[in-house]
């Protein structure tokens, strides 16, 4: 099985994101079959069959959107309208075939908020690039890449944002990851940060040079500040803390 996707206009103003075989005819999912003008609620796709999303309007609520689908090889998002998206928490949660994931296509805006465990467990993708993503907006990063153990590249460093909160459990097992670029990550309401590289067991560089946990009560540090035992290179020249460590 080899997905392909399109995202296009039919009927007016109905949108289609289509992904599936040339071969295949998909099954349909008519987001909000009953009020196709008020899409706002989170929905759960439930599947691992050829998929064909129907919808009205913009969409507001990615949560859980492809959430255990986990014969999914690969995505790719050509063009996404996700500006009015507040939520894209557990997006991908358990796609655990997932080897290739392109957002390059996924328009999103400040209204983004929440991203928390949007990778997570997504034990087979390799590679991840959200230089694209307007995250000025986000709060929430916890568990976004937990358990992605083969993840090998994560581009980050050309994101800013200053409303993190949440960074707990963010890389925690992602065992091959060999380097972080956390250099336009604005700490300065960050709240939790407990076991965010735990068990990255390859880790040999982090560049997170803005980090402040002075807003961090000290049992939410948990061992981010210990168990790293690969590290050649660790940038936190501007660290600010309530002298925790």
């Amino acid at each position: 099985l080899f997905p392909y996707t399109t995202l296009f206009r039919s009927d007016g103003d109905q949108k289609i994101f289509y992904y599936g075989t040339l071969f295949t005819k998909p099954d349909e999912v008519w987001i909000d079959e009953h009020k196709q003008d008020n899409v706002e609620y989170h929905y759960t796709i439930y599947t691992t069959n050829i998929i064909k999303l129907v919808w009205a309007n913009e969409i507001k609520r990615c949560e859980s959107m492809f959430m255990e689908c986990n014969t999914i090889s690969e995505i790719n998002f050509l063009y996404f309208d996700a500006k009015k998206v507040d939520k894209t928490a557990l997006m991908f949660r358990n796609c655990i075939s997932l080897l290739s994931l392109d957002l390059s296509g996924f328009i999103t805006s400040n209204q983004l908020s929440d991203m928390a465990g949007m990778f997570e467990n997504c034990k087979s993708l390799i590679s991840l690039n959200l230089s694209s993503f307007d995250l000025s907006g986000v709060h929430n990063f916890g568990h976004m890449l937990w358990l992605c153990e083969s993840l090998q590249m994560f581009e980050f460093s050309k994101v800013k944002t200053e409303k993190t909160k949440h960074l707990d459990y963010m890389f925690s097992g992602c065992k091959q990851l060999t380097s972080v670029n956390l250099s336009n990550l604005g700490t300065t309401n960050l709240e939790t940060i407990h076991n965010m590289f735990e068990g990255c067991e390859s880790l040999k560089i982090i560049d997170f040079p803005n980090l402040d946990i002075t807003n961090v009560n000290e049992e939410k540090l948990g061992n981010v500040f210990s168990n790293w035992p690969t590290l050649e290179y660790t940038n936190i020249n501007n660290f600010k803390s309530n002298n925790y460590v």
